[in-house]
């Protein structure tokens, strides 16, 4: 599964290290799990436990690799039209329940 799992406001999404944005809305663990397995049905439990596990303890789960939320709060295209999404508040305001119709 290519790219990071992030937390933005007690909430996680998938982040496309491609797009350089979140591919699904801030939601709780469960339910990213669910979509998640959806998209890739060979993912187990158990990975993405350990990959959630890096994300309670860097905000993402890349941190483990020296990538955490702050870089990619500082490098984004998260915005709509592919523009810069600068604070965890922007992120949450415009993630929580979609992404930015301009944003594909």
């Amino acid at each position: 599964m290519p790219g990071y799992i992030v937390q933005f406001g007690g909430k996680y999404c998938a982040w496309s290290t491609v797009k350089g944005a979140p591919t699904t809305r801030l939601m709780t663990e469960a339910e990213l799990f669910a979509a998640l397995a959806r998209d890739h049905p060979y993912l187990e439990r158990e990975i993405f436990d350990c990959r959630m596990a890096r994300v309670r303890e860097y905000g993402c789960s890349g941190g483990m690799y020296g990538f955490t939320k702050a870089d990619l709060l500082a490098s984004n295209r998260a915005g709509p039209d592919g523009s810069h999404v600068a604070t965890e508040e922007e992120m949450i305001a415009l993630y929580l329940y979609g992404a930015p119709k301009e944003n594909p």
